[in-house]
């Protein structure tokens, strides 16, 4: 099972990176950005999405040995998969699209939604993410400011999340 789950894991990562190139190459041609390469079907492009795919199958069937539960093993993909995600189009275009944290950000409420009612937790348990965000966001943003506009506003939003 172990071994179904990382290769689950590594056609997921291959998936969300061959989409994102495909994003971005679109983005590039749209929006004419000047000095921005389309990715190229190179041997060295195959060989990094090779070494995504097999760290991915070896994640994937750590998740699988090591997490508590299912809905942590939820989390920490969907976490994975975003961040995957976000890295390949932030190589080329330098922007985090706003889709990415809200898709965490709603993995985040139905999970919580699901702990409610399933779970017996309190409302309370909502209380320490959010201040972990407004925390991290503000030393993110103090940081930003210091070292003027040295932290992107994209890295900040994917992080604090």
């Amino acid at each position: 099972m172990e071994i179904l789950f990382g290769l689950v894991f590594a056609a997921l990562a291959a998936l969300v990176c061959l989409g994102m190139v495909r994003i971005t190459n679109r983005e590039i041609e749209q929006e004419a950005c000047e000095g921005v390469q389309k990715y190229a079907g190179s041997l060295w492009m195959y060989t990094v999405l090779g070494a995504v795919v097999l760290v991915s199958a070896l994640c994937g069937a750590r998740l699988f040995r090591y997490t508590v539960s299912i809905r942590a093993a939820i989390q920490i993909a969907v976490c994975y998969f975003a961040v995957l995600a976000a890295a390949v189009i932030d190589l080329k275009l330098r922007i985090i699209p706003n889709l990415i944290p809200i898709i965490l950000i709603g993995t985040k409420m139905l999970i919580f939604a699901y702990e409610l009612l399933f779970e017996a937790a309190k409302f309370t348990g909502l209380l320490m993410p959010v201040m972990g965000c407004l925390l991290c966001g503000l030393f993110l943003l103090l940081g930003n400011k210091l070292s003027k506009n040295g932290i992107g506003g994209g890295d900040i939003k994917l992080f604090v999340y």
